[in-house]
């Protein structure tokens, strides 16, 4: 019984959730668990897989009967929740998008979050989501 104690322990370590180990993404792939536990809005779907650009995870999203406004103010009260301030307020753009940023009090990782109007044919309220975790 001993000798399965140490392998169970090592195993107890290499799974943490110090937000570094991989997990399954939306979308397909492996991403950080720290990015993969970013709250989303419960009728999101990815566009796309995420992927890595330098040491930051991009990932898009639509966000089905919200619009961007709808989809800022679910951030503005999950995160504090999920363990991160803003650090920069909801403020739009010239195009726009409406851009968050989020600060983790635990590891300092930034989460930047833009929301615009989905660019699609299919109509009603459909906001694009991209997200950009930086650890």
């Amino acid at each position: 019984m001993a000798l399965l104690a140490v392998p169970l322990a090592l195993i107890g370590v290499a799974c943490s959730s110090n937000g570094n180990s991989s997990q399954p993404g939306a979308g397909g792939g492996q991403v950080p668990g720290a990015f993969a536990a970013i709250p989303k809005p419960s009728a999101t779907e990815p566009v796309s897989a995420a992927s890595q650009s330098g040491t930051s995870w991009i990932q898009s999203f639509k966000v089905n009967g919200m619009q961007p406004v709808g989809v800022m103010a679910f951030y503005a009260q999950a995160m504090p929740g999920a363990g991160y301030t803003a650090t920069t307020a909801a403020q739009a753009s010239g195009s726009s998008d409406t851009t968050a940023t989020y600060k983790s009090t635990s590891t300092g990782a930034t989460v930047v979050v833009t929301a615009s109007a989905f660019q699609s044919g299919g109509g009603g309220d459909q906001t694009q989501l991209n997200l950009q975790y930086t650890p």
